[in-house]
């Protein structure tokens, strides 16, 4: 097997799949237009910064394939990690994926009771993907860009005034200095120690982990 078809095999757990999946599906519903484009960056990672180093790329959603994310991650620097990022764009119109970073919290500390009331607020579910220090999670649907502010003040309200602290706050800080949410999606660095895979499942209903070959009985059907 060569390195692409590996590449391949792997990347069905990978949020990458999701969203081509959701975006794709989508379009076909002409709930989003065919002139969608999608947002990523290649950054450095800076501990306790302000800074938010970030080398911005626009793919038509066209492009947007394998074979494109594979070419693309090859040609990065061994320093440099890429991101997705929130914002999706089309002629006139922008929305967002919702997105969430619970920061570097183990999953048997994760309360579902809030996580529950968060889904059934915003009426949507979450895919939940371990990113090795933390949990990565990805909206089942797109909310308008006059929404984003919204969601990402709720994720706040979901922290205790005191102690435990689920959401990553500076996470946010970063996210609503930049007007967008960005997710990891490699794992180039030392920094960090393995690239987002599939692990569970949120809705009104609760909490739900899972293996990662399970995504594919939770996707919306064509």
């Amino acid at each position: 097997m060569d390195k692409f078809q590996q590449f391949y095999t792997h990347i069905q757990k990978h949020p990458f799949s999701l969203v081509k999946h959701l975006i794709g599906l989508s379009i076909k519903k002409n709930e989003l237009p065919q002139d969608i484009s999608l947002q990523l960056s290649k950054y450095r990672y800076t501990p306790q910064s302000f800074i938010d180093d970030r080398s911005g790329l626009t793919l038509p959603f066209k492009q947007f394939n394998e074979k494109t994310l594979y070419d693309i991650i090859e040609d990065m620097n061994g320093n440099e990690e890429l991101a997705f990022h929130s914002l999706v764009n089309s002629f006139g119109s922008s929305y967002h994926f919702p997105l969430i970073d619970f920061g570097k919290v183990d999953r048997g500390v994760i309360d579902a009771n809030p996580l529950r009331e968060l889904s059934e607020h915003w009426q949507m579910s979450f895919f939940v993907y371990n990113s090795g220090r933390s949990f990565h999670a990805y909206g089942n649907r797109l909310i308008k860009s006059s929404d984003w502010i919204a969601f990402m003040g709720s994720l706040l309200l979901l922290n205790k005034p005191s102690g435990f602290k689920l959401i990553d706050e500076r996470w946010i800080g970063h996210r609503l200095m930049a007007g967008y949410g960005a997710l990891r999606w490699t794992n180039n660095s030392s920094h960090y120690k393995k690239n987002p895979t599939f692990v569970g499942y949120l809705s009104s209903s609760g909490l739900e982990w899972m293996q990662p070959d399970k995504i594919s009985s939770l996707l919306p059907q064509y």
